[in-house]
């Protein structure tokens, strides 16, 4: 039997396998034990707790035992936490809070199945730690589209709850920190209410993730409301200058969804999505009254507001103000439409001009006009009726000077005839609807050949005074007039006739002459005359009439 000074016979096996010793068992200087361990053995000490063998030297017998616990997935909560909504410590402890460090500041989103109770509760706050008094770190944030910071308050967003009305559950919304922090962090929100007081406390653990993403495109905010309108004031935006006496669907409101990452949505404002509370039982007809409107948004499933929290209907709502102003002329428009021959397969087209109250230009804008919206369209060889259609032009497609107004007006048009049947009206062209009598019976002008480049056109209609031709030919028409200042339209004293290209100006005195031009349109073919208010200064454009060319030596149809 060896002495306490010699060595025991150690028993080393390094193909052994697997084994579990007790302390005593192993060989140590000094100790009892005889078996050398090998590494990855287990070794139990009950006062100590579990030794790993991390290594062996075979040579002296000796062993390196490590103090072994128990590992725990502080990360993930385990199956059990989630099936019964409770692990071994409190319910929260399976949230997390979700860090993003991939963009700057950090973004950090709360587990959305945390939810704080109360219709007064407001925002959040984020500890690191659970320190919350004086001395604890606030970690969280807010930033605004822009990058400004906001303060380290999260706002808290009504969680969507189908069939009911929620007001009073919610969950915070994603926040921004600028700490970085593993995987298992404990990081404490405090919920407050409107008045700054703590109502509900929460512990959670930080799990780095790049799935779970700031304001990008599948996840982008309303940052703004805003109003497009040709008549929005220059200096305020938030002014709306309406024409004096312009009814009010012709003010063309467009209602704009301005969202976080730049990208706008463009809508009518017509009650659906975009609604100008005010303007139902406005009427503009006192110059420079003033009236307060609202702009409201009513948000989709899937939008959020970025800038406010959405009230409980859903909706964001921005005030207006709209200005009764005197009527911009440029924007006081009329259409002139004539139908102009073609052939007995084709029928007519229409052949249209614009005028406005500044009476400063003529626009021929036949290639601007589109049809209006659940307006009938123009059937050029429907004869004997009454064709109501509608036309629409977009101003500054025209001229680019204009805004982008939208001119809508009706005409009621009548084929009688083909143009090049002599002796009869071929057709009428009511402005407004039900005009009586409408423009075009018994206008026509005679067109008779000369020589070459050499024609006579007689433009009397059958009037036997100026004004019998004037009341027939120019205010027939009903051309444009300030109702403020006028009780109609100048009377012209120019006239221009223009007749296949060529133009002969004179004075509105001459209108019963026999009028020398070089060219004429064909039989049942159009002339325009344009009626001209000349003064000291300028020529005031006032409107224009069409004729159809009748010859009277040429074979009917």
């Amino acid at each position: 039997m060896p002495t306490p000074t010699t060595p025991p016979t150690l028993i080393v096996d390094q193909n052994r396998g697997f084994r579990t010793w007790h302390i005593r068992e192993i060989y140590v200087t000094n100790g009892e034990g005889r078996y050398v361990p090998n590494v990855d053995d287990m070794v139990i000490d009950w006062v100590q707790g579990i030794y790993r063998v991390t290594a062996v030297d075979y040579t002296t017998g000796l062993s390196t035992l490590t103090k072994w616990v128990l590992p725990s997935d502080a990360n993930e909560a385990s199956g059990e936490d989630i099936l019964l909504g409770a692990g071994p410590g409190y319910i929260s402890e399976s949230f997390r809070a979700y860090l993003d460090t991939s963009v700057m500041p950090f973004t950090l989103a709360v587990d959305s199945r945390l939810r704080f109770y109360g219709s007064t509760t407001s925002y959040v706050k984020i500890f690191l730690g659970t320190d919350i008094g004086v001395n604890g770190q606030v970690i969280s944030a807010f930033y605004d589209q822009s990058g400004t910071f906001m303060g380290d308050n999260i706002p808290l967003e009504l969680v969507t709850m189908p069939d009911l009305t929620n007001r009073a559950i919610k969950t915070p919304m994603v926040g921004y920190t600028t700490q970085s922090m593993p995987d298992g962090e404990v990081v404490t929100i405090v919920a407050y209410d409107d008045a700054g007081q703590p109502v509900s406390i929460a512990r959670l653990l930080v799990k780095n993730t790049a799935f779970v993403r700031t304001t990008d495109q599948a996840m982008k905010y309303i940052t703004d409301i805003t109003v497009e309108t040709p008549f929005l004031s220059a200096t305020d935006p938030k002014r709306i200058e309406y024409p004096i006496n312009m009814p009010v669907q012709n003010l063309n409101l467009i209602g704009v969804v301005n969202y976080s990452d730049g990208s706008k949505l463009r809508m009518p404002i017509d009650g659906t999505k975009f609604t100008m509370h005010g303007l139902e039982n406005y009427i503009a007809t006192i110059q420079g009254q003033e009236v307060p409107l609202v702009l409201t948004y009513r948000l989709s499933e899937g939008e959020y507001s970025y800038i406010l929290t959405p009230s409980p209907s859903k909706h964001i709502s921005v005030p207006y103000k709209a200005v009764t102003l005197r009527n911009d002329g440029a924007y006081s428009v009329k259409l002139f439409a004539y139908p102009v021959w073609i052939n007995a397969l084709s029928g007519y087209r229409l052949e249209y001009f614009l005028y406005n109250l500044e009476r400063q230009e003529v626009f021929n804008v036949t290639q601007y006009i589109e049809q209006a919206a659940g307006a009938r369209a123009f059937n050029p060889i429907e004869f004997g009726v009454v064709q109501s259609i509608g036309v629409a032009v977009d101003l500054n497609r025209v001229d680019t000077s204009f805004a982008a107004y939208r001119h809508v007006q009706n005409f009621d048009i009548t084929l009688i005839s083909n143009a090049n049947v002599h002796g009869q009206t071929n057709w009428t062209v009511g402005f407004t609807p039900g005009q009586n009598p409408p423009y075009g019976p018994d206008i026509r002008a005679i067109s008779t050949f000369i020589n070459v480049g050499n024609w006579q056109l007689d433009i009397r209609c059958g009037a036997a005074t100026q004004t019998e031709w004037l009341n027939r030919v120019f205010y027939a028409t009903q051309p444009l007039f300030d109702d403020q200042t006028e009780e109609r339209a100048p009377e012209p004293n120019f006239f221009i006739v223009r007749s296949a290209g060529s133009s002969v100006e004179l004075p509105i005195s001459m209108w019963n002459s026999i009028i020398t031009t070089t060219a004429s349109p064909p039989d049942g073919g159009l002339i325009t005359i344009e009626f001209i208010r000349r003064n000291a200064s300028t020529d005031l454009q006032l409107g224009v009439s069409g004729m159809v060319v009748h010859y009277p030596d040429a074979p009917g149809p």
